[in-house]
């Protein structure tokens, strides 16, 4: 009897030992409303552990190697500059079919995602960068690109990198700028944008918009938006600037939008998105709203906003470093079915915690958001300082949302966990005790 174990067995064992959930297309369209910063440290890690091990797979033997390779090449992730030059130049040999068994595909023709996050210092920004474009025209089919390089690797982005984005355009699905290093300019990241027709999920840092203008407009095929600065340009003139082939004559409104999800930061006042909104809110269900850290935002103009050109809204987060720096006794919601808050300080005062649930309290007394069923504290960091930091004030503050006939909406945490359960535990505990 033969014992070897058939290589198709093989391969199924390779992807048990090195898949990262929720990573690759379509699973990571679950985790959109994530997209930035927060899902980019979840995941690297993971990814880097993953890249570890198929490492390893690869140099066993020869049969291994053949049989791990796509796996190795479906996601690429590269932390240190210093490997760009041998894995473009190993991708280069494998286009020409240099060095690989006859009738297999290039190796880079296997990679769907492509993670820049370089996180040491450029030695040699130039040959780095020729060698990054080099490898990313060696991978036609990548649907995911994401940029999360550390402040340590501060370069400007050479056009030439986004030369070679285009030539895989047509696939990308999720486009991710989860920092300011490496951004690209306004005229060229509107020229990537115009080929990328099947994009789903966009973290930009910047985009050139003008409600009027469908040319560097969104990709209508985007559901999942972040973005932290538009540059909104109302004369032609400016345009001429910005982008040098832009025909104002030949320019139109955007058509119907897929735009579902709108994720951005509030460093201004509610004008400078008034316009976009107007534009992009056909199907918009989801809004979430980070706050600068050292500014105030008038978060009521911006609510009020929401209320009058969302009318579909149901889903409503707004991250800050504390909730007490957004909460107001008169805010006006829109009609959502959803909250989520996030407070981004490791530790929050009690006197944050009194802040929330006095207003959760007034809401639920009220009835001013009558349509609201959930409300979830998002950052893991908050609900266990609320229950093992403050727990006396824990007990009392959830005491009143423990029954669902008096209190309209739940509270959650982030996993969609009642913590009025933890609530009637820790009271049947205390009351065992005693």
């Amino acid at each position: 009897m033969d014992r070897r174990l058939p290589p198709e067995l093989w391969i199924c064992i390779f992807h048990f030992a090195t898949h990262v959930p929720d990573t690759l297309i379509p699973e990571i369209y679950t985790h959109a409303s994530l997209i930035g910063s927060i899902y980019s440290r979840s995941s690297n890690a993971a990814l880097r552990d993953a890249l570890v091990t198929k490492r390893a797979v690869v140099r066993v033997c020869r049969q291994w190697w053949h049989l791990a390779a796509p796996i190795l090449y479906q996601s690429v992730y590269i932390g240190r500059a210093r490997c760009l030059s041998s894995l473009s130049s190993t991708l280069v040999q494998s286009a020409a079919a240099k060095g690989t068994v006859v009738g297999e595909r290039p190796l880079g023709e296997y990679t769907q995602r492509l993670d820049i996050a370089m996180r040491d210092h450029a030695v040699n920004a130039n040959a780095e960068f020729d060698s990054l474009a080099t490898l990313i025209s060696c991978m036609p089919h990548l649907a995911i690109v994401s940029f999360s390089v550390t402040p340590s690797y501060a370069v400007s982005l050479p056009n030439h990198i986004l030369d070679a984005l285009r030539s895989s355009a047509a696939s990308l699905r999720v486009l991710d700028w989860s920092s300011t290093n490496l951004e690209p300019t306004a005229s060229r990241i509107v020229d990537l944008l115009a080929k990328c027709t099947h994009l789903r999920i966009l973290n930009c840092p910047r985009l050139v918009w003008s409600k009027d203008l469908q040319h560097g407009g969104i990709p209508l095929t985007v559901t999942t938006l972040r973005v932290h600065a538009l540059i909104p340009v109302h004369l032609a003139t400016a345009y001429h600037e910005l982008l040098p082939n832009f025909d104002a004559r030949a320019a139109s409104r955007p058509g119907p939008s897929a735009l579902q999800e709108l994720i951005l930061d509030l460093h201004r006042d509610p004008e400078y998105w008034r316009e976009l909104l107007s534009v992009y809110t056909s199907q918009l269900v989801s809004v979430q709203f980070y706050l600068p850290t050292l500014s105030s935002v008038d978060m009521d103009s911006h609510l009020r906003l929401l209320t009058h050109t969302c009318p579909h809204l149901r889903r409503l987060t707004i991250t800050s470093d504390r909730f007490s720096s957004f909460i107001r006794p008169d805010l006006v919601f829109p009609s959502i079915a959803y909250l989520g808050l996030r407070a981004t300080r490791a530790q929050s005062p009690k006197a944050d915690f009194v802040t929330l649930f006095g207003f959760l309290n007034e809401v639920a007394s009220s009835g001013r958001i009558p349509t609201l069923r959930a409300v979830q504290l998002l950052h893991d960091n908050n609900v266990q300082c609320l229950l093992k930091t403050h727990t006396k004030f824990a007990v009392r503050a959830l005491r009143p949302f423990v029954d669902p006939d008096k209190v309209p909406f739940r509270v959650e945490d982030g996993q969609g966990v009642l913590l009025t359960g933890w609530c009637i535990e820790h009271v049947t505990i205390d009351r065992d005790l005693h």
